[in-house]
Formats: structure tokens, C-alpha cells, sequence
């Protein structure tokens, strides 16, 4: 008889390798906002009348994008869990169902985990695109 806590520890399993792939795309438009608002930074230096003080705001808007964009990449990603090892320690002596449902309660713990985590990092990508949209929307405003 297949044990059933085979295909929820398959499942698990495939949620974290799709959170460690949004995590990785996430870091990915972080360093893209980045990008952008040195490329914002650094053609608002270049244009004669950068420090003006109309160009305040947007530069406001670029440095908070920035920083928002910096946080989010800095987040931690997904929790890779104990190590065989450790996972070995955690089980030695218990029976295959009791070492089954233990393993389903911490892959568990793992994914709600880094979902949380995600959430926070998608929550700080939207505001940092938010405000260098706001950065660009004020920099276009005083041309």
C-alpha cells in the first residue's frame, strides 16, 4: 500500500521550488527598479537644472523608490529547511508514519513561512514601482 503522505510531501515540495522561482524574479525587477532609478538619478544630475528646486520631489520620489527597492532585495528568500542531517536528528528512531506526518508539519511550516515572506517582498516591489512611477510622473511634470 503506497504511504499517502507521499504525494503532500511532493506537493510541498513543488510549492517551495515555485516560491524559490517568484522569490528569484522578484529580486530580479528589485535590481531592474534599482537600475531605473540610477538611470532617473543620474539624468536628473546631468540636466542643467537638477537641483532646482522643482526637481526636489521627483528626486525624493527616486531615492525612496530606491530604498524600498533595496529592503525588498535584501528580504530573505525561501527558508531551504534543516539539512538531511539535521532532518535525520529530527526523525532517528520514529516509526515511517510518525517520521511521515512530522516531515508534512515542518514542510508545512516552511511554506506558510516563505509565502509570508513573499508577500512582504511583492509588497515592497509595488511600492518602490509605485513611486518611481511617481518619480518619473513629477521629473516629466517639470521639464
Amino acid at each position: 500500500m503506497p504511504d499517502p503522505a507521499t504525494p503532500i510531501v511532493s506537493l510541498a515540495e513543488t510549492q517551495l521550488q515555485i516560491q524559490a522561482a517568484a522569490t528569484s524574479a522578484h529580486d530580479a525587477v528589485a535590481v531592474g527598479v534599482l537600475g531605473v532609478d540610477v538611470g532617473l538619478l543620474a539624468a536628473a544630475v546631468t540636466v542643467g537644472s537638477a537641483l532646482a528646486p522643482d526637481r526636489y520631489p521627483s528626486l525624493v520620489a527616486i531615492g525612496v523608490s530606491g530604498l524600498l527597492a533595496l529592503v525588498a532585495l535584501l528580504q530573505a528568500g525561501v527558508d531551504m529547511g534543516a539539512t538531511p542531517a539535521q532532518l535525520y536528528e529530527l526523525t532517528d528512531g520514529l516509526t515511517e508514519e510518525a517520521i511521515s506526518n512530522r516531515l508534512i508539519v515542518y514542510l508545512d511550516e516552511i511554506v506558510v513561512e516563505t509565502n509570508s515572506r513573499l508577500r512582504t517582498k511583492a509588497s515592497l516591489l509595488g511600492a518602490a514601482l509605485t513611486s518611481t512611477i511617481v518619480a518619473l510622473t513629477i521629473a516629466l511634470a517639470t521639464i
